[in-house]
């Protein structure tokens, strides 16, 4: 367990240096107007990875070969641009990332990992882009940015073992840059909120299994109310700054995720209001604007090519005309699926019907109760009754709001003057604009995918951690000691949860170990052979794990009417009717 302990404390200082790195040359390149801490260059790093992961896959497969070059060049600018202010500040992004190493000995993968997170790695790895991938696993078409990054850092020795803990150092920027923002910025609100949002971390997210490709928007939902109350009141004195850092962030969750959709009142209000500062920016940054719509617009070609969709499963943006594409009927099966998904369809299913597991689906679309996805959904707000009852992350989203008001309250106990009964109407008015921009994407959260995970804890937390900051207005000795105890507690539960967690195996026998009499194959044009999973437990997705050529489950069999090799592309052809009724009887596969 040391051996590979250690092993992965090299893999994070390679993220480290690499993301570093691309994020100085894609500063020193495109932003070179504006100054940024070394968290933002990190966020920076990360998003020119995605960049530089997609344009390549377009000709190439991230294999080992790609990758150790990409990470060569990483490493290289990092050296290169290492300048001093970036020297004095890595100590302590150092010590927060050695710290945060102990999840390495907690290791648990994420629960879709094996599921949709690896096979789209493997894929990535092996080929390059492939017309219609999403018809071997329809997961594969949800934008996953996240995913598309850390296939990067499938490397020789490591292999693609280690990809779960990259997103180690982006919640190490994460932390630096409350750090950072409480250590730099004179504002009682402002250092009140990152000490909240720090031991919201901490609090919420202490074991690395939470860590799969949603954590990120909720993080970065934090950091970017952060910088839109930099900007409303011009706190750091470059205003342009803190927009390009906005503009940054909220393209870079919509990569992440397509469900930062939620996002869209406050992205909307928010360019509103400055309507007018807008214009003047894109005038005086037309290369910055340049670089964030070529990244979008190769996002977009990447979506049509694997799914024949903008952005699956919205289904109006998809085609029928592509023989490659998974249609509009199937992207509207699978919407209206996961929009009754995230509003209690299947824990309706389990505890309303009695189906022992979620995974029984199939079963229950053939019984006489059976109510479709669509019919559970409308008319509206019926689900409302069984989300209520049933949906888990309301303990969680519950724990938020009682963890801030037991912190406003024992601030308030502890503050030395007398406890005030009243709330100071003039922190309303003042604050008015900032509290609309961000209550709006609550209703919106609730409305469209009321699961937490998916930005919804973010959402919630930075509405209810800023009035709690408002309320605690006066940042006396006494609140902060407070504050900071509550922060250490949350710090020793996080280590707590951790060390009581501790994987004694090897990580490398935690990946699956692939029994291949359930494996069979199938011969298309070209020799190209695919690879179909069997049924192993009746009622459980088919895995392909770690299967490294074409794979997909015995259901889907019938979606692919052919695969061909067209100029060293490969096309997926698929029988789009069929793969329609598929997603109705197997939701899971």
């Amino acid at each position: 367990m040391l051996i590979e302990y250690l092993s992965s404390l090299i893999f994070l200082l390679i993220v480290f240096t690499v993301t570093q790195g691309y994020g100085l040359f894609t500063k020193k390149i495109i932003f070179k107007k504006y100054e940024f801490n070394i968290s933002e260059i990190g966020f920076l790093g990360f998003f020119s990875l995605f960049f530089l992961s997609i344009f390549i896959h377009f000709f190439a497969a991230l294999s080992f070969i790609t990758n150790s070059v990409i990470i060569f060049l990483g490493i290289f600018f990092f050296i290169y641009f290492f300048y001093s202010n970036l020297r004095k500040n890595f100590k302590y992004l150092f010590i927060i990332i050695i710290f945060l190493s102990i999840l390495c000995i907690a290791i648990e993968y994420h629960s879709d990992y094996f599921w949709y997170h690896l096979p789209y790695i493997n894929y990535l790895n092996k080929y390059k882009i492939i017309f219609g991938v999403t018809n071997l696993n329809d997961f594969f078409g949800y934008g996953h940015g996240w995913l598309d990054i850390i296939s990067l850092f499938t490397l020789p020795l490591y292999d693609n073992n280690f990809s779960i803990i990259v997103t180690i150092i982006f919640i190490s920027y994460y932390l630096y840059n409350l750090f950072y923002i409480y250590k730099n910025i004179q504002d009682s609100t402002l250092k009140i909120f990152t000490i909240l949002s720090g031991i919201f971390f901490f609090f919420q997210y202490p074991l690395i299994k939470d860590y799969g490709a949603e954590i990120q928007t909720n993080l970065i939902y934090i950091i970017i109310f952060i910088n839109i109350y930099l900007f409303t009141y011009n706190l750091e004195n470059n205003r342009d700054r803190n927009f390009t850092i906005i503009l940054l962030l909220i393209i870079f969750s919509f990569i992440l995720r397509l469900n930062s959709i939620i996002f869209l009142p406050l992205v909307f209000l928010f360019f509103l209001r400055y309507f007018v500062f807008s214009l003047n920016y894109i005038k005086k940054n037309k290369i910055i604007i340049s670089f964030f719509i070529f990244s979008i617009l190769i996002l977009f070609l990447k979506n049509l090519i694997i799914s024949g969709c903008f952005a699956y499963p919205i289904y109006f943006t998809c085609f029928d005309e592509f023989s490659w594409s998974t249609g509009i009927s199937q992207a509207y099966e699978r919407y209206l699926m996961l929009s009754a998904q995230s509003k209690g369809y299947l824990l309706y299913m389990v505890y309303e019907i009695g189906y022992e597991s979620i995974y029984k689906f199939y079963l229950f679309s053939e019984n006489k109760l059976f109510l479709s996805p669509k019919h559970y959904l409308y008319p509206s707000f019926q689900w409302v009754e069984y989300w209520i009852k049933y949906e888990h992350d309301k303990a969680r989203l519950l724990n938020i709001i009682i963890l801030l008001l037991i912190t406003l309250f024992l601030c308030k106990l502890f503050y030395y003057k007398k406890l005030r009964s009243s709330f100071n109407y003039n922190i309303i008015t003042r604050n008015k604009w900032l509290l609309l921009f961000f209550f709006l994407p609550i209703i919106s959260y609730l409305y469209l995918l009321p699961q937490g995970r998916y930005g919804g804890f973010g959402i919630l937390f930075v509405f209810v951690a800023f009035i709690t900051s408002l309320l605690i207005n006066n940042f006396k000795t006494n609140e902060r000691y407070v504050l900071l105890s509550i922060l250490f507690i949350s710090i020793i539960y996080f280590s707590v949860k951790n060390l009581n967690n501790i994987n004694y195996s090897s990580i490398y026998e935690n990946y699956p170990i692939e029994d291949y009499k359930y494996i069979y194959t199938k011969e298309y044009d070209d020799n190209l052979l695919l690879n179909l999973k069997k049924t192993i437990i009746e009622g459980k997705p088919n895995y392909c794990n770690n299967i490294k050529g074409l794979c997909s489950s015995e259901y889907r069999e019938s979606c692919i009417k052919n695969i061909k090799i067209n100029k060293s592309y490969i096309f997926i052809e698929s029988n789009k009717k069929i793969c329609s009724d598929v997603i109705k009887k197997y939701f899971f596969f």
